[in-house]
């Protein structure tokens, strides 16, 4: 029932975004996925979250790339790690090299190497998205300011944005082949 919770809580916190965003018309989703995954890469150093047998055991980086990336499923599952870590229901990893054959060995080393290539890739993704993320910002910013110049020139010259300035003036019912007599 843990992944319960995990959910609701993960659905309640993008519900609660949603309303207030609505409210002050201000998108807040970026802002709660970021500072949510930016906890959960933290809490997961602290609670060593890539020693156990969960699915999710990652690195703090790892975590928090995946995290941003696909929120929605990460998140919550995240959560139910959590909370099985705290109630002491996780098992831990065996990490030991010692009486194994060198099969297995080889295997688990080769899965450290991909793991680190995968935390790297990832950390690549995220910075691609945030220049991204820059770059409509500041096209946003800009494409407004140009908008300002040419208005306020065209203003200048006289031009008028009045959009019921636009509108022209109601025609005559006698000149109007339109309604009936």
């Amino acid at each position: 029932m843990k992944w319960l919770l995990a959910f609701f809580i993960t659905i309640g916190l993008l519900a609660v975004c949603y309303v207030v965003s609505a409210l002050i018309y201000f998108d807040l989703s970026w802002i709660l996925i970021g500072l949510s995954s930016l906890w959960a890469g933290i809490d997961s150093k602290k609670i060593e979250l890539h020693r156990y047998k969960l699915g999710i055991s990652c690195k703090p980086i790892a975590l928090f790339c995946c995290c941003y990336l696909l929120w929605i499923f990460v998140f919550p599952w995240y959560l139910w790690a959590r909370f099985k870590i705290k109630a002491g229901e996780a098992v831990l990893k065996d990490e030991s090299l010692e009486n194994i054959s060198s099969t297995k060995r080889f295997f688990r080393r080769f899965s450290r190497v991909t793991t680190q290539v995968a935390e790297w890739a990832l950390i690549g993704i995220v910075g691609l998205k945030f220049i991204f993320l820059f770059f409509c910002i500041e096209e946003s910013w800009r494409g407004l300011r140009v908008w300002e110049n040419y208005k306020h020139e065209l203003e200048a010259k006289g031009e008028s944005f009045d959009w019921d300035a636009m509108i022209p003036p109601r025609v005559p019912d006698s000149q109007n082949f339109l309604v009936r007599r």
